[in-house]
């Protein structure tokens, strides 16, 4: 699906989007809920996906509110 993806919307409130985490925020995130092999296989796995669409000419576009630069946690 991402491969074919020529546009994406998401709105989230509380926490940056998972396409614009760095590794440690969405690290801190998934580990509060799951085991650290779990936690480290989904950021791993977010991370591949950032590659396609933060590419230069990929199918991003944002804009972000100030309130999710401060983590929920």
């Amino acid at each position: 699906m991402d491969a074919e993806a020529v546009e994406l919307c998401a709105y989230q409130e509380r926490v940056i989007p998972g396409l614009l985490q760095t590794p440690d925020y969405a690290w801190t995130l998934f580990s509060r809920v799951m085991s650290d092999d779990e936690a480290e296989e989904r950021v791993r796995a977010r991370l591949s996906r950032q590659q396609r669409f933060l590419a230069d000419g990929g199918p991003l576009y944002v804009v972000l509110h100030r309130q999710p630069a401060s983590p929920p946690f």
